[in-house]
């Protein structure tokens, strides 16, 4: 958080194979301080249990950012600088900054 300061930033994911959501875990995610300045989070699915545990993850903790999940690297990332360039025109527009 101390890197990106008041900047907003993406997240990009890659679950291990042995993925633990513990209930600490989805709580420090959570906090503000943790998500105020996240634009987007894009997780690589690897297989269907991670997508199952990913989606339930994502229901109990209700997430403002928009979240995708995707099959390759590649798509992930292309998403998430889409995300960040949108993000950075409103706030030009939002702040009067051509």
């Amino acid at each position: 958080m101390e890197w990106c300061g008041e900047h907003g930033y993406c997240t990009y994911v890659i679950p291990g194979a042995f993925v633990n959501y513990s209930k600490e875990i989805k709580e420090v995610m959570a906090q503000p301080q943790y998500s105020d300045q996240r634009i987007a989070v894009a997780v690589f699915q690897s297989n269907l249990a991670v997508r199952l545990i990913v989606d339930l993850f994502w229901k109990l903790t209700k997430k403002k950012e928009p979240t995708r999940l995707f099959r390759t690297k590649e798509d992930a990332l292309l998403w998430l600088r889409k995300q960040k360039d949108e993000f950075n025109i409103k706030n030009c527009k939002k702040n009067n900054i051509a």
